[in-house]
C-alpha cells in the first residue's frame, strides 16, 4: 500500500494498493488510526471512522485499486487494508502506510512531478519483451503536484511533447494521482522502444519527461536448423548428436525441447532436455534404437523471450535403414514398348540394371542391359524380347542375389508376381479389359451367370492356346461369347470351343445330333451315347397366366391377341398347318384354331413366326391368335370373360406337347370406358416416314415424341392397329422416366419401330434399354447395343439406332421389337433387373416406353 497528501484546509489522502485476484471478491476495508501498528481505530475523515468500506463497484480501475480520504486533521496517519469477498469473509491486513501532514497551505505553481514510470510493471532500463499482434502496453503513471494535476501524454520514441495532444487522467484531475493506461500501442516496428511520459496539472505547467528503455517489441517467431554430426541413414546402436542453430532477434527462452518420432513403434523420445552451447545453439546426443527402419521426424519445441512460439524447421528428418530393400508394389509391363520397369524400395540400388540379375517364367525374357530412369538408384526399366511378350499372362520374375542395397543388404523377397497385383489368379491386363479395373472382380463371382466363375474363364482361356487369339474372347461378361446359342458353360464342359460359332452345328460326338441340338436337351455333345430325346417347351405366354384375376390387376383389352413363344429341342415343321394348335374357352363358346384357318377375307386367324429356324424346322417361334380378325364370331372378347388357352404342338419327329393352358381375364366395360378418356393425344401420320408405314405419335403431356411406326397393312392383316394406353396403367421403374402403355398386347408379322424420347439427355448413348415382362424390368440391351440373353425374342438385334438432341428437339432412341411390351431407356447402374413401382409414385430421370405384358 502506498499513500500520498493532498494539502488545503484538511488534509486529503490517497491510498494505492496491489489488487486481489479472487473471483468472489466484493471490495476492500480501510484502517486508519494515529499510532504506528495500530489500532486502526482512526475517526474524523469525511468518509467516516474506521473503516472505510470500499465496494469493488465504486472504484474507477478495480485493476488499479485507488482511493482518497477526505477531512482529516493534521498530523501523522497509519493505514492498512483489507480485501472481503461475497460471502463476508475477510483477509488480514496488508502492509502498513503512513502520513504525517499539515493543512497549511504550500507554496503554489510549481510544475507537477511524475515520480514513477512502468511499462508492463518494469521501469528503468529493465528490459521487458512483448509479441502482441495489437502491440498494445500497460502504462503505470505515479505523479504529484502542489494543486491537481489534470492530463498525460505518453509517446514512443519521441521526446518531444509537442508532438502529441495531452489527455485527461482517467478518474478525474487530483493532486496525486496513480493510474494506468493499459491500451497504449507502440510504433508498428519490431525492435527495440523508448517510452516518454509527461504530465499538466491545472495551471497548465508541465512536468519534466520520464522515460522507460528496453521496451523490445518482437512478433517474428525463431527459425531453428538441425544439423546431425553424421550423414545418414543411420543403424541401431549409432550415436548421432542433433545440434539446433536457433535464428531470432531476441533471446531463447527456457530450455528447448527435442522429439523424435521414429517409423516404428515404442522408441520415440518426446520432449528431451537439450544441452546448451550458446543461447542460440543447442545440442542433443541420441542412439538409434533398433526395429526402427524408416524416415525419423524431429522436432524442437521452443519461444523466444517475447513468448514466439518456433516457427520453421529445416532439417527435420533422418533415415534408419536396418533391413534389405523391397520391391514397390509390382513390375509393370508396358506392351507397346516391350519393358518392364521395377521401383525397389530404397535408392543406390546396386547391380539393379543388369539382365544378369533378373529371370521370367513362360518363356519372356529380358534383351538387354536396363536403364535407371529415376536417376537415384530407385526405378529400372528392362527391355523385353517383344516375340516372347504375350497379352494377358501372369508372370513370375526372379530376382538374382546381386541385386543389393547401398548398404549390402539384400531383398526382402526375390521372387515378385508380374500382371497380378491383386493376387487373384487373373491378369490385371485381362482383367481391365473386362472389368475396367484390377480390383472390380476378385475372380470368385460369375458376372454373367453362366456357372463358370470370372477366375475360371480367365484359366480356360489362359490353358487353351489351341483356340487361338481367339481364345482372349472368352468373355466373364456374356452367358454365350461367340453368339452361337450355346452358353460358355456348355461349351467348355463338352469339348466345344466357346470363342468359335463354327462348331454351332457340327456333331463333336457323331451321333446324328449337331452339338446345339445337343445343348437343347442337355445331353453331351461329346459323348455319342447321349443324345437328344426329343421334347417341346413352353418359354412365355402373352398375356401371362392370370393376369387379370385378382390379386392381380393388368387391364386386358377385349381385343388382345394370345400369344405362346415354344422351344423344341427336334424342331417343329412350320409348314405343317396343323403342328400347332390353340383351344379357347371365352366362357361363351370353346373353338380351337390353327394355322390353316382363315377369316372370310383370307387373312390367317393364327400365324407362326420362326425365331430360330433350320430350313423348314422352327427349334425356337412365336405362335399368335387374333381375336381381331375373326368373321364367324365377335372379333372381340366378352367384356369381364375369364379365358383359358389350351396349347396343343407337335414337333417333327412326333414328340408332342403335354397339354399346357393358362388363362386370363378380359377388362370390364366400365374399365374400358375409363382407358379410352384418359388416353394419351395422339396424331396418326400416314406414310410416315416412308411410303407404305403409318407412324402413331403423341403430342403434348410429359410423353411429347413418342411413337411407334408400323406397316400401314396391319390392319388388314391383324384386324386392329397398335394405340396407346393410360399412363397409369404401366408401373415405373427407379431410375427410368414415364411409362408409355402400348396397346393390345401382341406379337407382330414384322418388326415395329419405337420411338423413345429422352428428355434431359443431349445424348442418349449411355443410356441401356429394359422391358417389362409383366413382372419385373430386365436389362434389353446395352448402351452399345448388345441385345442381352433376356432379350432375346423380344428386340431386334442391330435395330438400335441413336438420335443426338439438338436445338430443333429432344433426343431420342429407336429400336425394331417382335412384340410389345414395357421398353425403357434410362440409367438403372446396370443392372440385369430392376424393380417397378406404380406409375408416378417417383421421378426417375430416363426415357421409357413401354406396355402392360401380362
Amino acid at each position: 500500500m502506498t499513500c500520498s497528501l493532498s494539502p488545503g484546509y484538511a488534509l486529503d489522502i490517497t491510498l494505492a494498493w496491489d489488487a486481489n485476484s479472487e473471483t468472489n471478491l466484493a471490495g476492500y476495508k480501510l484502517y486508519y488510526g494515529t499510532k504506528a501498528g495500530g489500532p486502526y481505530n482512526g475517526s474524523g475523515s469525511s468518509e467516516g471512522a474506521s473503516p472505510i468500506v470500499v465496494p469493488l463497484t465504486s472504484l474507477t480501475n478495480p485493476s488499479s485499486p485507488e482511493f482518497t480520504i477526505h477531512g482529516l486533521a493534521d498530523g501523522s496517519y497509519y493505514f492498512v487494508a483489507t480485501a472481503y469477498n461475497t460471502e463476508g469473509l475477510e483477509s488480514g491486513y496488508s502492509n502498513e502506510a503512513s502520513t504525517e501532514g499539515s493543512t497549511t497551505p504550500g507554496p503554489t505553481n510549481s510544475a507537477p512531478i511524475l515520480s514513477s514510470l512502468e511499462v508492463n510493471g518494469a521501469s528503468g532500463s529493465t528490459t521487458i519483451y512483448t509479441n502482441e499482434a495489437d502491440r498494445m502496453v500497460s502504462i503505470r503513471i505515479v505523479a504529484s503536484d502542489d494543486s491537481l494535476v489534470s492530463q498525460y501524454l505518453i509517446l514512443d520514441g519521441n521526446s518531444n511533447p509537442n508532438s502529441g495532444t495531452f489527455i485527461a487522467i482517467p478518474g478525474g484531475a487530483r493532486q496525486n494521482p496513480i493510474f494506468t493506461v493499459s491500451d497504449f500501442v507502440l510504433n508498428n516496428s519490431d525492435g527495440n522502444h523508448t517510452v516518454y511520459a509527461w504530465v499538466k496539472d491545472d495551471q497548465g505547467l508541465l512536468s519534466s519527461a520520464a522515460s522507460k528503455t528496453n521496451v523490445i517489441l518482437d512478433r517474428v517467431a525463431p527459425t531453428v536448423a538441425l544439423s546431425y554430426s553424421a550423414a545418414s541413414p543411420y543403424k541401431a546402436g549409432d550415436a548421432v548428436t542433433i545440434t539446433a542453430n536457433f535464428t531470432d532477434s531476441s533471446p531463447i527462452s527456457g530450455t528447448p525441447m527435442i522429439s523424435i518420432n521414429y517409423a516404428g513403434t515404442g522408441s520415440d523420445i518426446s520432449n528431451a532436455s537439450m544441452t546448451q552451447a550458446s543461447n542460440k545453439q543447442w545440442r542433443y546426443v541420441m542412439a538409434v534404437p533398433s526395429g526402427n527402419d524408416g524416415t525419423a521426424t524431429v522436432t524442437i519445441a521452443a519461444a523466444d523471450a517475447a513468448g514466439n512460439v518456433l516457427g520453421s524447421i529445416t532439417g527435420g528428418t533422418f533415415v534408419v535403414d536396418n533391413t534389405g530393400p523391397a520391391v514397390v508394389g509390382f513390375p509393370v509391363i508396358n506392351y507397346t514398348e516391350s519393358s518392364i520397369t521395377i521401383t525397389y524400395s530404397e535408392s543406390n540400388m546396386q547391380n539393379a540394371a543388369l539382365a544378369s540379375s533378373y529371370s521370367l517364367n513362360n518363356g519372356l525374357m529380358l534383351s538387354g542391359n536396363g536403364v535407371d530412369t529415376s536417376g537415384t538408384g530407385k526405378v529400372f526399366k528392362l527391355p523385353l524380347t517383344p516375340a516372347t511378350l504375350q497379352r494377358y499372362l501372369i508372370y513370375a520374375l526372379q530376382i538374382g542375389s546381386a541385386v543389393k542395397d547401398a548398404s549390402g543388404n539384400a531383398l526382402s523377397s526375390s521372387a515378385v508376381r508380374v500382371n497380378d497385383e491383386d493376387n487373384d489368379g487373373m491378369a490385371d491386363d485381362w482383367e481391365i479389359k473386362w472389368f475396367g479395373s484390377i480390383t472390380a472382380k476378385n475372380g470368385s463371382s460369375d458376372s454373367d451367370g453362366d456357372g463358370l466363375s470370372d477366375g475360371s474363364e480367365y484359366s480356360y482361356a489362359r490353358s487353351s492356346p489351341a483356340w487361338g487369339t481367339d481364345r482372349w474372347t472368352l468373355s466373364p461378361l456374356s452367358r454365350d461369347s461367340d453368339g452361337d446359342g450355346i452358353p460358355d458353360q456348355y461349351e467348355v464342359t463338352f469339348g466345344l470351343n466357346p470363342v468359335s460359332s463354327a462348331d454351332r452345328n457340327l456333331d463333336l460326338d457323331g451321333d446324328g445330333w449337331s452339338n446345339y441340338q445337343e445343348y437343347l436337351s442337355s445331353s453331351a455333345a461329346n459323348d455319342p451315347k447321349a443324345h437328344p430325346q426329343g421334347s417341346i417347351e413352353i418359354v412365355e405366354v402373352i398375356p401371362l397366366d392370370d393376369a387379370g384375376i385378382p390379386p392381380d390387376t393388368s387391364r386386358i383389352p377385349n381385343n388382345t391377341p394370345v400369344s405362346v413363344r415354344l422351344e423344341s429341342t427336334n424342331g417343329i415343321e412350320i409348314s405343317d398347318p396343323q403342328a400347332v394348335s390353340l383351344s379357347i374357352n371365352d366362357g361363351q363358346r370353346t373353338y380351337t384354331r390353327s394355322a390353316s384357318d382363315k377369316n372370310a377375307s383370307g387373312q390367317a386367324l393364327v400365324r407362326l413366326f420362326p425365331v430360330e429356324t433350320n430350313g423348314d424346322l422352327a427349334y425356337s417361334l412365336w405362335i399368335s391368335y387374333y381375336r381381331s380378325n375373326e368373321t364367324t364370331i365377335p372379333g372381340v372378347y366378352p367384356y369381364g370373360a375369364t379365358v383359358e388357352v389350351t396349347i396343343q404342338a407337335a414337333d417333327v419327329k412326333g414328340v408332342s406337347l403335354q397339354p399346357s393352358f393358362f388363362i386370363f381375364r378380359i377388362e370390364s366395360e366400365e374399365t374400358a370406358r375409363w382407358a379410352e378418356e384418359n388416353a394419351p393425344t395422339t396424331v396418326v401420320l400416314k406414310d410416315t416416314p416412308t411410303a407404305g408405314k403409318t407412324t402413331l405419335a403423341v403430342e403434348g403431356g410429359a410423353l411429347d415424341g413418342a411413337g411407334i411406326t408400323y406397316d400401314s397393312s396391319l390392319l388388314q392383316e391383324l384386324g386392329f392397329e397398335p394405340e396407346f394406353g393410360p399412363l397409369d396403367e404401366v408401373p415405373q421403374a427407379p431410375g427410368l422416366g414415364v411409362p408409355l402403355n402400348l396397346l393390345p398386347h401382341a406379337v407382330f408379322p414384322r418388326p415395329v419401330t419405337l420411338t423413345i424420347p429422352c428428355r434431359g439427355y443431349k445424348e442418349v448413348r449411355t443410356l441401356s434399354v429394359y422391358y417389362y415382362d409383366g413382372r419385373e424390368w430386365w436389362l434389353g440391351c446395352d448402351a452399345a447395343g448388345n441385345v442381352t440373353p433376356e432379350g432375346e425374342g423380344w428386340m431386334v438385334p442391330g435395330s438400335r439406332v441413336n438420335h443426338e438432341g439438338d436445338q430443333n428437339g429432344p433426343a431420342y432412341i429407336q429400336i425394331q421389337v417382335y412384340h410389345f411390351s414395357a421398353a425403357a431407356a434410362g440409367e438403372s447402374a446396370g443392372a440385369a433387373s430392376v424393380s417397378a413401382s406404380p406409375s408416378g409414385s417417383s421421378s426417375g430421370s430416363g426415357c421409357f416406353i413401354s406396355t402392360l405384358w401380362n
